[in-house]
This record gives structure tokens, C-alpha cells and sequence, in this order.
């Protein structure tokens, strides 16, 4: 894999960005409260850009699946999260902001027990474990680095969890903003070149069944996906920001906002 001057001053330009702005966080207090939830001070704009940043990063492979499913992909992959998202902002948000607790172990200990806290606690550090998250910035860092795999790894994850260490929830926030803007940005531009460059590559690469608007996959395969989708419900990356939003009525808005885009 090789790399244009223009392709390695667009990954320093972000790199640097993410970087900036993550480590210049500052947390008010050395609490955990301010560390898990930023104090509670996440607006609108900031609110959307890390909902977004995290929730649309655990839909991967949509390329391949593109390639399989064709315009399927949209209703597999995208409509059951936005299914479940607008009845996490209508349903739960309120109340996930309304609550003391932060966390989903910390709601567990106080609705059910300290046991069921504990086993939560598991479940909830399994799923949020960024493995996949890890793995593509180790191979973003091997590409211009030349680097082992290993080593990339390693790098990513130490540099990651430096600027996490330093200012938690905050941090992570700050750098989103960088995250969102170059995802909408990198999407127009590849798709820009792409219709370009070959305008009839589309309908010529996709599937017999790309298409339909399941994919050609049937009732019981799209069912499947929104079994999938449901996790939104439980997952801790959005329990965690809409806890920390600025009040009650940002969270819900910050979710159907996040829907839409």
C-alpha cells in the first residue's frame, strides 16, 4: 500500500487534530464523575458529534456488505439502529439523564444488587472492549509507518489511552468533533471521485440482488438484523453520553439528531 504526499498531509492534519484537541482536555475536578460524564456538560453540537462518532464506528465492514447486499445494506445496517435509537430518545433518555448513576453496573447495583452489578460489569467491559477499533488504527499506523502490525497496535493503543487517561469522557468528546467532520467529508469525497471517475461502476459491481430492498436475503435474515440493532438499548458507550448530556431534553435531541444524520 502506498500513499500520495496529499493522502500522508490529510492523516497528519487529522492525527494532529485528534490529537490537540484530546489532549488538551482539562477536567474541572479529579473526580470520577467528572471523568465518566464531563461534568455533565455536553451540549447539543458535542453531544451529537461523540454519539455519532461511536454508535455509526460499531457498524464495520459496510463496504463488503455493500458489495454482498446493495442497497439491502441500508435497511440491514441502518434502519433497525434507527428503529432503536428513536425509541431509546422517546423511552429511555429522560431517564437515563434524570438518574444519579453514570453507568449501567451502577443502575444495576441500585435496581437490583450489587451482585447483578458485578456480573454487569463483566458483560458491559466485554462488549465495550474497542478490539476492532484497535485493530484499524494499527493498520491506519502500519500503512504510513511501515511498522509491524504489533507494534502499530501497540502505538495506537498506548496513544489512545494516554489522551482517555487524561481527560476521560471530555477528551473523547473534544476529539469526536474531529471524527464526525472527516467522516461526512471523506464519505463526499470518496463518493465524488468515485461517480467521477466511473460513473456506471455501481450498477455494474453490485449483486443480481443489490437492488432489492433486502438484499434478496428475505424476511427472516432482515429480522435478524434487527435482533442486532436491539443492543443499542444496552450499549454503554450511549448509556454513558446520554447520562452526560447538558440536560434531560439535550439527550433526546441528541439522539433523534444523531438518528438523522
Amino acid at each position: 500500500m502506498s500513499f500520495a504526499p496529499l493522502d500522508a498531509a490529510v492523516f497528519a492534519l487529522l492525527l494532529g487534530g485528534l490529537l490537540a484537541l484530546g489532549f488538551s482536555a482539562k477536567l474541572r475536578k479529579a473526580t470520577s464523575f467528572e471523568f465518566l460524564a464531563a461534568g455533565r456538560r455536553l451540549t447539543l453540537p458535542v453531544f451529537v458529534a461523540t454519539l455519532v462518532s461511536t454508535w455509526y464506528g460499531g457498524v464495520l465492514g459496510i463496504g463488503e456488505s455493500v458489495q454482498y447486499y446493495g442497497l439491502g445494506t441500508w435497511v440491514l445496517m441502518g434502519v433497525p439502529y434507527y428503529v432503536f435509537g428513536i425509541v431509546y430518545a422517546l423511552w429511555l433518555a429522560p431517564r437515563v439523564r434524570d438518574a444519579d448513576q453514570i453507568s449501567l453496573p451502577e443502575r444495576f447495583a441500585v435496581q437490583i444488587g450489587r451482585r447483578s452489578a458485578i456480573v454487569g460489569a463483566v458483560l458491559v467491559f466485554l462488549l465495550a472492549v474497542p478490539a476492532a477499533h484497535v485493530l484499524m488504527l494499527g493498520v491506519l499506523v502500519k500503512a504510513f509507518t511501515g511498522w509491524s502490525m504489533v507494534a502499530s497496535v501497540l502505538a495506537a493503543t498506548a496513544v489512545g489511552t494516554a489522551f482517555l487517561y487524561k481527560g476521560g469522557l471530555l477528551a473523547d468528546a473534544r476529539a469526536s468533533i474531529v471524527a464526525f467532520v472527516s467522516m461526512y467529508v471523506g464519505f463526499a469525497v470518496m463518493l465524488a471521485g468515485a461517480v467521477r471517475s466511473d460513473p456506471g461502476l455501481l450498477p455494474r459491481h453490485l449483486a443480481e440482488n443489490g437492488f432489492q430492498w433486502d438484499g434478496g436475503m428475505g424476511w427472516p435474515f432482515v429480522a435478524s438484523f434487527f435482533i442486532l440493532g436491539a443492543w443499542t438499548l444496552v450499549d454503554p458507550g450511549f448509556h454513558q453520553r446520554v447520562a452526560s448530556a447538558e440536560s434531560p431534553a439535550i439527550g433526546r435531541r441528541g439522539v433523534l439528531t444523531s438518528v438523522a444524520c
